[in-house]
């Protein structure tokens, strides 16, 4: 590569390039670190030198790229997960619902008397057969 110090250029390209890369190398000092000598030095060195910055640019927007798609997909893995987990949950208290659905209506419809099942009929409950064998009501069969 040329020796940087032998080309010579004018104070008034000098004075450009400074004015528009000191703007860019208070945001970007390290990337633009060798955009900034080419472009202060002239044409001789600027071709290669920006290149090669632009492919670091490409490289490392690539990377950033490939980084935010990781997370991307970590992410809807997570919420998709999380919907997993939200309709099994939903699933269960529907089912729960509807379980206490079913011996409101059934007990609904059967007269109460005091000291025995809602049914009033001898243990085993139909009522209770009706839930599938669970016995929610086993301490009215005293």
């Amino acid at each position: 590569m040329a020796d940087t110090a032998k080309i010579e250029t004018t104070a008034a390209d000098r004075e450009d390039a400074e004015s528009v890369l000191y703007w860019l190398l208070t945001d970007y000092p390290d990337a633009l670190h060798a955009v900034a000598l080419a472009a202060a030095h002239g044409d001789a060195i600027r071709s290669a030198v920006v290149a090669n910055a632009a492919r670091g640019w490409r490289e490392a927007c690539a990377s950033l790229a490939a980084a935010c798609d990781d997370e991307l997909q970590a992410i809807k893995g997570d919420r998709d997960d999380l919907r997993a987990r939200l309709k099994a949950t939903s699933d269960a208290c529907n089912e729960a619902r509807n379980a206490i659905d079913r011996v409101r209506q059934l007990h609904a419809e059967i007269p109460y008397k005091p000291g025995q099942c809602f049914c009033a009929n001898p243990y085993p409950c139909p009522t209770i057969r009706a839930l599938d064998g669970v016995d929610l009501l086993e301490t009215n069969h005293g």
